[in-house]
């Protein structure tokens, strides 16, 4: 594809979940559902029976963004298309000492998968460190999307993922930082 677009391609058992960073994504699908996402919004786009859409960045500013596909449960594998998106303004965030984060599925956050899922966009300040966990028996990993973080003994650095493992880990940053932590519940457990 083109540098500025993701054209039409096909979907199918699974739920794609993206995460507006920067700029905004117009997104089009074969249901007939335009949307536009905006930083710091997010939209779920549920594909049991194929679909097709398209993501476009929207032009004339920095676009930035992350999409997780999670296979939808055996039960859903027919199941027509359904959009959930949920605005900037929605999204739950908790403030702590030079730590904010952002709870884009899972918890608090009106935004929800069929599977299990909890992501937190986590920025840090210079010098700040944010106790993070995995639920016992998910699968999970932290990606760094700006600076550089300690996971444990690991220096993590943008565009590289730290995978802890289930349980409590800390995440500390000697600059400004920003990481994603992603886990989800394995189907059948």
């Amino acid at each position: 594809p083109e540098a500025d677009q993701w054209p039409t391609h096909p979907h199918r058992g699974f739920e794609a979940l993206t995460y507006v960073l920067d700029g905004a994504v117009e997104h089009n699908d074969g249901a007939g559902n335009t949307r536009r996402i905006e930083a710091g919004g997010a939209q779920v786009v549920v594909a049991g029976a194929k679909t097709g859409h398209a993501e476009t960045p929207v032009s004339g500013a920095r676009n930035r963004g992350l999409t997780l596909c999670v296979n939808v449960p055996t039960r859903l594998e027919g199941a027509q298309t359904e959009v959930d998106q949920v605005e900037p303004a929605r999204m739950p965030v908790a403030h702590g000492a030079g730590v904010r984060v952002r709870v884009v599925a899972g918890d608090d956050s009106p935004l929800k998968l069929t599977t299990p899922v909890r992501w937190h966009d986590i920025a840090l300040d210079p010098g700040a460190s944010h106790e993070a966990h995995i639920p016992s028996g998910w699968n999970g990993f932290a990606y760094v999307v700006d600076g550089q973080v300690q996971i444990g003994d690991t220096q993590i650095k943008a565009g590289y993922a730290a995978f802890p493992g289930d349980g409590a880990f800390k995440i500390e940053s000697d600059g400004d930082a920003r990481v994603v932590l992603i886990a989800g519940r394995p189907h059948g457990s």
